[in-house]
Order: structure tokens, then sequence, then C-alpha cells
């Protein structure tokens, strides 16, 4: 499946739910994330513009690989997923196998979704709770994006192609 994603900075949260409820859209998911993504000690998975990473949505464990991963107008990458039924088993298993914990993160998402098109507030815990809340955008297109963020209230010019690290490094080094 190809993802397709922009991340819009310092949100009002409570303004632009309001605004997504009117539309209709339906909340999916809310409460704490935890995730590592893996790598080999030669960097070799995200050097080759890779990911492997294990997140933890509630009650449901999920091992994703993304391809291909670039920036431009978007986010935007080849990605597989499947569900594990152990975090901590899986978590083990990749050790085994040599990956590291490259990056770990925890962090609050509140989800809708809308027209097939999916709408993650974030706001991070931890060591990075330096960065404000923000908003994620998927959809299967760069137009539908455009369409949802400006009904919403933002402009082109607002949506970011940059993944969690590089929103973690924006606001570290303020």
């Amino acid at each position: 499946m190809r993802e397709i994603e922009v991340k819009i900075l310092e949100i009002n949260r409570e303004e632009v739910e309001n605004k997504l409820l009117e539309l209709g859209a339906k909340k999916v998911f809310e409460g704490v994330m935890k995730s590592i993504i893996f790598d080999y000690d030669d960097g070799s998975i995200i050097n080759n513009k890779k990911l492997l990473r294990l997140r933890s949505e509630g009650d449901k464990n999920i091992l994703c690989f993304k391809d291909k991963v670039s920036y431009g107008n978007t986010l935007s990458c080849d990605e597989m997923e499947i569900s594990v039924s152990d975090y901590d088993k899986t978590v083990e298993i990749l050790n085994m196998l040599g990956l590291k914990d490259f990056q770990s993160n925890e962090k609050r998402r509140v989800s809708y979704v809308f027209d097939d098109v999916h709408f993650d507030f974030d706001k991070h815990l931890g060591e990075r709770d330096i960065i404000p809340e923000y908003m994620e955008i998927e959809a299967k297109g760069i137009k539908d994006i455009h369409k949802y963020a400006e009904i919403l209230g933002f402009k082109k010019s607002d949506c970011k192609a940059i993944n969690g690290w590089q929103v973690y490094q924006h606001y570290k080094n303020k």
C-alpha cells in the first residue's frame, strides 16, 4: 500500500476536531502509542531509505516496513503492515536477528477518519514533549490532503513533508 501524508505543526486541536466532527468524521482511536524503529548497527535499513517499526496502539501491535521513503510535497512510501500478538516477544525476536532499537517514541494520539482520509493528532511524551501538538493528514493523493487541509483552515504551505524525527529536530534546535 502506498502511504502519502503531511504534517501540520502547532495546531489548535479543539478547533480542528470541531471542524472534523462537523464534517462527519469518526473518531477511531484515542490513547497512548509507543513505537520502536529498528535498524542494524551499520544503519543499513535507514541509510537505504527504508524503515522497520513496531508500534503498539491500544490493544493492537503492528510491525511495519516502509520502503522508498521519499520527500517532496508529501512524505510517501510503500508500506506493508502485519499484526503481531505480543509486542515484547516481537522486540525479542527482532533483537535476536541483530536489529537494535534505533529510536523509541511514545505519544498520545487521537485519530479520525472521513472520506477515506486519516487525521491524527499527536502529542509526544517523554523527552520529545517539547514538540507542540501537531496533525498528520494521510490520504491516497496530495489533492485530497490539500483539499481537507484547506477545509480545516490551513494553507498548502502549512503541509510539511517531514517525519517525526525531523519534527523533533526542528523543536530541539529552536
